[in-house]
């Protein structure tokens, strides 16, 4: 059945709907893992210091974060086509930005635009699907629109290396190349079929709203300024408390909330609460493996390779996520395949593990194998969590309910970077504190020099080596390196145990029937 807020769409229609949506959702899946490629390059080029680049990513993921659950809730007054159009115009721009951009600012500026953009296609395309395909075919539909999905996913950081070999920019021309047709035809479709809104007044939860902002935001500025500007600092403290003041806040309010964008009573739910649980988990260590491990591969003190071979090097990850995209789903029942979700948690943390060895002294031989074990337990989740988390859902609140996964998916993606982040720098800082000590400098100077190596722009890191030579000391070049591979090391060592956490907890989510889920489901408690 067609959604009421919206007229079934006409044959013509079919195709360029399809077309325009799975074009635009390509655009989306591509750009995750594609950006992180080009990180290095953009780090180079606008003299980016570590936390500013963290924000290149950050920026769009954050932004999805906390507009996606929204976005959907937008779409049953508006409609589905209204708002995929509104996403693709942001995207777009976003895209147009960032390929422009002259500094930091403009490029985060375009990164913030994308992650809106994202949230409005993400949270309408699957709707926009069911609504305009015939019934018959709809199921052929979705899965094509899944492969799609997967296969920008599995390809985006070996097309984006390939593309930054050209121009970091290269891989925002792409955005654009896939994303101005589908909303040309998007835009033609909307005008020949206008969207039309229903009669029941639908509400939108903006206190809920502004609280989610006001907790996920000034939480994850200070987690990742903290370890450049102190952790004491009145500039840490301040959004840390804001953050945490506004996120029991949110609870509180949700949870009295006539139509709340956030619904509480889901997590009353076993299977549910493992669905969002285990995607925020995903998240983390998704970001936490593919963005430490290109900055890893394309350093001069890690693996040394080019852009292009560093996203070809992530093939045997991309191949496994996307093996498993395709494979998986042809599980008949969530019930026969509840056991692989922690069993795939397991393996990712023995993938982890492994990669935690990996050394500028590493070939492909020491690293394809690792990286399979990761992208199968990744690829597992993605396909199983989703499935598992709606199934105890009734079919109504379906919407919702996968808004706040997509939720945590992406807020887990901000926090894998962030804590991965001030692992890095603390590891960074052990090490080279050592070294410094030995220069012979005044504490104060010490300190700057250090804080230069771990948080400097590349231009900052250059000036550090040359004041550490003219005191004499070749050493410090050396223990640099040393102090990377310790530093990949120990954030590997943290994905392995939060993946090894992961597996335990969602084992015992998982734990028995899903009976009493399945009640609660039917009665629509």
């Amino acid at each position: 059945m067609p959604e009421p807020n919206e007229p079934e769409a006409e044959p013509k229609h079919t195709t360029l709907i399809f077309i325009a949506v799975t074009a635009s959702t390509t655009a989306v899946a591509y750009n995750s893992l594609a950006v992180i490629t080009a990180i290095p390059e953009m780090k180079a080029e606008f003299d980016m210091s570590l936390t500013m680049a963290q924000w290149i990513m950050n920026g769009y993921s954050l932004t999805s974060a906390v507009l996606v659950a929204a976005m959907g809730r937008f779409s049953d007054i508006f409609g589905h086509i209204r708002i995929i159009v509104l996403g693709m115009v942001c995207f777009l721009l976003g895209s147009l930005f960032t390929l422009f951009a002259a500094d930091t600012a403009i490029a985060i500026g375009g990164r913030v635009l994308q992650g809106i953009g994202a949230a409005g296609i993400l949270s309408t395309s699957l709707a926009i699907l069911n609504n305009a395909v015939p019934e018959a075919k709809r199921a052929a539909a979705i899965g094509l629109w899944g492969a799609v999905m997967a296969l920008g996913i599995g390809l985006g950081a070996v097309i984006g290396g390939a593309l930054t070999a050209i121009s970091w920019r290269a891989v925002f021309t792409v955005d654009v190349l896939l994303m101005l047709p589908a909303l040309v035809l998007a835009l033609r479709v909307m005008m020949s079929m206008p969207p039309q809104t229903h009669g029941v007044r639908v509400s939108i939860d903006y206190a809920g709203l502004v609280l989610l902002v006001l907790s996920i935001g000034p939480l994850t500025f200070a987690l990742t300024h903290g370890q450049e500007t102190g952790w004491t600092a009145t500039e840490t403290l301040l959004p840390l408390a804001v953050g945490i003041a506004c996120g029991v806040l949110l609870i509180i309010v949700e949870a009295r909330a006539k139509a709340p964008l956030l619904r509480i009573d889901f997590f009353r739910r076993r299977r549910y609460v493992a669905g969002t649980v285990g995607m925020y988990v995903a998240g983390m260590n998704m970001s936490m493996f593919v963005y430490f491990y290109v900055l890893f591969a394309q350093s001069p003190d890690g693996l040394s390779y080019t852009a292009i071979v560093a996203g070809l090097s992530l093939l045997p990850f991309s191949m496994a996520m996307l093996f498993l995209a395709f494979g998986v789903p042809r599980i008949p029942a969530v019930a026969n395949s509840i056991w692989l979700i922690p069993a795939g948690m397991a393996v990712m943390a023995i993938g982890y593990w492994f990669a935690h060895r990996f050394s500028s002294a590493s070939g492909i031989g020491d690293t394809w194998w690792p990286m399979v074990l990761i992208g199968t337990g990744l690829g597992l989740a993605y396909v199983l969590l989703p499935r598992t988390a709606l199934s105890v859902l009734a079919e109504k609140d379906a919407g919702q309910g996968s808004g706040v996964i997509n939720t945590c998916l992406f807020f887990g993606l901000t926090m894998g970077i962030v804590i991965g982040g001030i692992v890095s720098a603390v590891s960074l800082r052990t090490s080279l504190s050592a070294v410094v000590a030995q220069l012979g400098l005044a504490p104060a100077e010490e300190d700057q020099l250090v804080q230069m190596l771990v948080h400097g722009s590349p231009g900052q890191i250059e000036a550090a080596f040359e004041r550490a030579a003219a005191s004499g000391s070749t050493a410090l070049k050396q223990a640099t390196q040393v102090a990377i591979e310790s530093s990949f090391g120990d954030v590997m060592l943290l994905a392995a145990s939060i993946s090894l956490v992961g597996a335990v907890l969602l084992a015992w989510l998982l734990r028995g029937p899903p009976n009493a889920d399945q009640a609660r489901s039917a009665n629509g408690c």
